[in-house]
Order: structure tokens, then C-alpha cells, then sequence
């Protein structure tokens, strides 16, 4: 298995057993070449290695929002962030990659070149090789690169109107705009909120980008930690699913209180975080509004099946190119492709 940071929180990463672990952080070349809106990184490259040289050069790419984590981890399991809207996924800048494979061949992979290698590579990559670069699309800044970022607190009493308000986003989300909401408690006075945005503060600040990542990044980048993740997709936003949700967790917080309501200092809570964390996977994906579930690969909690991750229709190709390219199953550690 080849690793960056080590953000993946999948649980076939946390218990790694025979099996090697090929760390890329040396790979950590960065090169922009502007007259050609073109990005080509090594495979150790992270997102905060790209965003300074490309903003000195007048261009962008759709990245993630923590500067930790690995510009071609993030690609090969699709790679959202908030310029999708604009720019698609971060694998629809991909333009070709340099990969070792399991027979030691070091080839390149493009839609030219290796296409139904590089088809597979953007989803599923990490089951085909080890990705040592890659080239990428840029473009011109959007706006003169700058942005808004605006972060509102509700209290509990109007949370429904919220998520009513959210509803009437559902299938028409404007190009530009991208929502994040989160539930928090406030244990000085019992209450709870949802913040829509990163609730970093509770007073107007200018806040530059640089400033922002470096807040954020230090709560998610420290290497060591424990993290438990569950994630679906949601086609649509059931009201009554997340007000069901929402009261559930704030239950959960007035029964464990802690200084930070997302954060527990052991293990002793683990059972309790799983229980509830099932059960509310399993309400929102009653109401998801696709037949089956389905799951950001980048994202997966490692349970949900290979049919949420890369879609049954895409399984029988993705198998005949894994028994082409890796017969003897190398790679794919985390969730492989059988």
C-alpha cells in the first residue's frame, strides 16, 4: 500500500497485517507551467504544496480544504472540495499519471495511453498501482482568486427552517456556492446550534486563506491520531431525517460531555460513538433517494461494499482490468477489488 500523510481512515488502513506500507513523501516535486495550464506533482505532494505556487502564478485547480492531505490520494478516489462547482471532481483535471505496477513496469496513463488503465486509476487507483506523478489541467483564477466565505450559527429552536431552507437547494445548487453544516454544543449554557460553514468564531474577523487552512488543519493534520469516520451520499435532504439526527446527537452530548463535543480523549466512548453513529448511516440512508447506498470512496467507513464505492455497473470492468494488471492482488489494501 502506498502512503502520503496517512488520512485515510478507512478501517482496512488502521490494522495493516502483512502487508508493506510505502511511504511517497520524498515524491514531493511541484512544477506549474502557466503558459500551458498545466500542474505535474510528485506522488508525495500534499494540497498545501500547491496552493502558494499556483496562486503566485495566477491559476487554480479544484483541491480539498485541509493542506494535510495528498494531492494524488485524494485524486485516485474521485477528490471533492469546494471548486467542484466549477471544475468538476479533482479526477477531471487528471490528465496522466506515472504509475508502477504490480510487475514492476513503471508506465504512463492517459486517455491516450493505457486509457482503460487510466479509467480505472480515477476511482479505483489505489488497487492498480503506485502513482509516483501526475499531471494535471489548471485554470485561470475565478474572480481574481478571491473568495467568500461566510459562517452562520442557528440556534436549535429554528433548525428545522434550516433544513427546509437547505431542501430548496436539493438538484439546483448554484455553480459557485458550497454549503457546510454541523451540529454543535455549547455545554457553558446547554444549548445546541448548527453551524452552517466552519464555526471557527463567533465574532466578524478577516480571516485570510492562509490563516484559515493553518486554523482548521491543525485540528485534522496531527499525525497519531484516532479517527472514526461514517459516511453516505444523499440525493436529497429529508427534513424530519435531519431533525431526528440532529436531536439524537444532542442527546448523545448531554449524556458524554466533553470540552470539544467531536472529540473523546480514549476508547472508553467507542462502542457508544458506533452504536449511534449506525444508527443515525442507517436513517439517512432510508431516506437517501437512490435505491442503493452510496458512498464517497475517499470517505468510506471500509463496510459498505464495493458496490457503493465504485457502482455495480462499473464492478465487472474494474475486475477484468484488476486480473490484467494485478492478478496476485498487490494492491488495493484498503478496500480491494475482487
Amino acid at each position: 500500500m502506498a502512503k502520503n500523510h496517512g488520512h485515510g481512515t478507512a478501517l482496512g488502513y488502521g490494522n495493516l497485517e502483512n502487508a508493506l506500507n510505502i511511504n511517497l513523501g520524498n515524491f514531493n516535486s511541484v512544477s506549474v507551467d502557466a503558459a500551458n495550464n498545466r500542474l505535474t506533482v510528485g506522488g508525495g505532494v500534499l494540497f498545501g504544496d500547491i496552493f502558494q505556487p499556483l496562486f503566485e502564478a495566477g491559476k487554480e485547480i479544484q483541491t480539498g480544504n485541509t493542506v494535510c492531505v495528498s494531492m494524488e490520494g485524494a485524486t485516485i478516489g474521485g477528490g471533492i472540495g469546494f471548486q467542484q462547482g466549477n471544475h468538476g471532481l479533482i479526477l477531471d483535471a487528471l490528465l496522466s499519471v506515472r504509475i508502477v505496477t504490480a510487475s514492476g513496469d513503471l508506465v504512463t496513463a492517459s486517455k491516450t495511453e493505457n486509457a482503460n488503465l487510466f479509467w480505472a486509476i480515477r476511482g479505483a487507483g489505489a488497487n492498480f498501482g503506485i502513482v509516483t506523478s501526475a499531471t494535471y489541467e489548471i485554470y485561470d483564477q475565478i474572480n481574481a482568486g478571491n473568495v467568500v466565505l461566510a459562517n452562520f450559527q442557528y440556534p436549535a429552536a429554528t433548525n428545522r427552517s434550516l433544513w427546509e431552507l437547505l431542501q430548496t437547494y436539493d438538484g439546483c445548487l448554484p455553480q459557485r456556492l458550497a454549503l457546510i453544516h454541523s451540529t454543535q454544543y455549547n455545554h457553558t449554557t446547554n444549548q445546541a446550534s448548527v453551524a452552517v460553514g466552519f464555526p471557527f468564531a463567533l465574532t466578524i474577523l478577516n480571516v485570510t486563506t492562509t490563516q484559515m487552512y493553518g486554523i482548521f488543519s491543525k485540528w485534522v493534520c496531527d499525525s497519531g491520531e484516532y479517527h472514526s469516520e461514517y459516511m453516505t451520499g444523499l440525493g436529497k435532504t429529508d427534513v424530519a431525517t435531519f431533525e431526528a439526527a440532529y436531536d439524537d446527537m444532542v442527546s448523545f452530548y448531554e449524556a458524554h460531555p466533553t470540552l470539544f463535543d467531536h472529540i473523546y480523549p480514549g476508547p472508553e466512548l467507542d462502542v457508544d460513538v458506533d452504536v449511534l453513529s449506525q444508527s443515525l448511516l442507517s436513517s439517512f440512508r432510508d431516506h437517501d433517494g437512490f435505491e442503493s447506498p452510496r458512498v464517497y470512496i475517499n470517505y468510506d467507513h471500509g463496510d459498505e461494499g464495493l458496490a457503493a464505492l465504485h457502482g455495480a455497473g462499473n464492478l465487472p470492468r474494474l475486475r477484468a482490468l484488476k486480473a490484467q494488471w494485478d492478478p496476485h492482488g498487490l494492491f488495493g489494501t484498503g478496500n480491494p477489488i475482487k
